[in-house]
């Protein structure tokens, strides 16, 4: 094996590791919470990382909302929205 695989699989073997329980036992919130630890250490650790990471997520500006279904509202800055039968909005009490 080269060395940047060896080094690559040394690099995500915790994570790997991490996401197959989370993965076998979807409903186990330990499980998720030590996933989400390690992602968290890993972006903190790894610039490298990050910046792979940004090239491949959508930029911020960049927004997609999908919205369906009767009544459905989408948005990406809302203030007060409603939906639906007699629906009332009261104004804040100052």
């Amino acid at each position: 094996m080269s060395t940047e695989i060896v080094e690559l699989v040394e690099r995500a073997t915790p994570y790997v590791s991490a996401a197959h329980t989370a993965a076998e036992e979807p409903g186990d919130t330990d499980a998720t919470g030590a996933l989400r630890h390690q992602l968290k250490s890993a972006l903190w650790e790894d610039a490298d990382l990050v910046r792979e990471l940004a090239v491949l997520l959508p930029g911020q500006g960049a927004v997609t909302v999908h919205v369906s279904g009767t009544r459905a509202i989408g948005a990406q800055h809302i203030g007060i929205a409603a939906s639906g039968d007699n629906a009332t909005i009261h104004p804040p009490q100052r």
